[in-house]
């Protein structure tokens, strides 16, 4: 009897041990792996990621949204559904084609400011008048610029705008640059209890839940939270360091392959005889900025304290050139400053930023969903400006010519 007690008082003190040394274990395994990845990110080869930067520009990164062929026509995937439809405009007296990303869509179509901007046009003495939206959720200039080449060689409009410059940045830190920077990779240590949860969870689907989308809120969240936060905590506690000189060098890169598909549209709007306008693209400056130093954090605290507007604005423009590890990677001034001086022969620029910020506007959440995307007001009143700027820009015919148009067509 007295045995079996033993052994019993011997298996019980095991338990115990068992029980308190396995959470102890994998407590210190996570922060030693997790201190490991912090190191490993502090020493990341910003040579490395130029490669991967210029692989994506030789479009091996890109994704493949290329233009597909429909029924003998030129079909275009359009909206946030990216459907694939067949491109076949009308005949109309005033055509314009609008090209950007998911800051040029709402959430019904008839919302956004290009559509709004064809009622402007029809309500002010262009009755006849189409403007196609040729807006997609995350396409960057490199994807517009085949887009533009393919519709307009199909059918060549009086007029092309372009609203674009945000997903050149997102698109290539998410794709390119930020990989190297996760403290959270993609199939890490720190990830299996996650994706443990999820394949215990699955005999228990009651076919309501859909297990993939699930994983990509996760991995969203993970990315836009998580992330965002862990890495701008270490950063301020100074355990991660990134070199301002290497953001410097990815800017510069994503800045350079804008310009050549800037240029390259421009060359070819030109060759067809097509006057183009470029918009400079517009954010939300209340959004907060994750640097990669605590630098973006104490402007945009500094700003947010401002009460005069013009100065608050300057600051946390600043503020926001400085984010690297925020959800959106908002355009950077450097690229809007190349728009602004784009202007030439047939080339047109419209730089909405300044105007708003001289008529003191709301680039807050106030008009802003989230880092870039628009609520339905500011839609309103950026398709308003953008129809005062293409008829004082001459950039539609004027009535007579229409009407001169009508009459010759009779």
């Amino acid at each position: 009897m007295s045995t079996m007690s033993t052994r019993l008082k011997t298996f019980t003190k095991i338990m115990f041990y068992l029980v308190m040394f396995i959470p102890a274990f994998v407590l210190i395994s996570f922060v030693n792996s997790f201190a490991l990845r912090v190191y490993q990110v502090s020493q990341v080869d910003s040579g490395k990621v130029v490669e991967c930067i210029q692989k994506r520009f030789e479009d091996k990164l890109t994704p493949k949204l290329e233009f597909e062929n429909v029924n003998g026509e030129t079909g275009y995937k359009l909206g946030w559904n990216n459907k694939l439809v067949t491109f076949e405009p009308e005949k109309c007296d005033v055509t314009v084609y609008f090209f950007g990303a998911s800051s040029l869509l709402a959430s019904f179509n008839n919302t956004s400011f290009p559509s709004l901007l064809e009622v402007l046009l029809k309500q002010n003495g262009y009755e006849n008048s189409c403007v196609y939206n040729f807006g997609m959720g995350g396409i960057d200039l490199n994807v517009i610029s085949h887009r533009v080449k393919n519709t307009v060689s199909k059918h060549k409009p009086d007029l092309i705008l372009i609203y674009s410059g945000h997903n050149d940045y997102t698109n290539t830190y998410h794709n390119a640059i930020l990989p190297h920077y996760k403290l959270f990779p993609k199939n890490s240590w720190h990830t299996k209890p996650f994706k443990w949860a999820y394949s215990v969870s699955k005999p228990f689907d009651d076919g309501t839940i859909s297990h993939p989308e699930e994983m990509e809120y996760f991995k969203h969240f993970l990315a836009s939270r998580v992330e965002t936060h862990a890495s701008k905590l270490l950063i301020n506690l100074g355990l991660l360091k990134i070199k301002d000189e290497d953001q410097a060098i990815y800017n510069r890169e994503i800045l350079s392959f804008f310009k050549q598909n800037a240029n390259q549209i421009n060359d070819y709007a030109i060759s067809k005889e097509v006057p183009i306008a470029w918009i400079t693209p517009v954010s939300n400056l209340q959004a907060i900025p994750f640097g990669i130093n605590a630098r973006a954090n104490q402007l945009y605290e500094e700003g947010t304290e401002i009460e005069d507007y013009k100065k608050r604005i300057d600051i946390l423009r600043k503020a926001k050139d400085l984010e690297f590890f925020s959800e959106d990677i908002r355009a950077k001034t450097k690229m809007l400053d190349f728009i602004r001086k784009m202007e030439k022969t047939a080339v047109f620029v419209m730089d909405l930023e300044s105007q708003l910020i001289e008529d003191e506007y709301h680039l807050n959440y106030k008009r802003f969903y989230d880092y870039v995307h628009l609520q339905n007001k500011a839609h309103t009143q950026f398709a308003r400006k953008i129809f005062s700027f293409i008829v004082e820009s001459k950039l539609v015919p004027n009535h007579t010519s229409l009407q001169n148009k009508q009459f010759s067509a009779r």
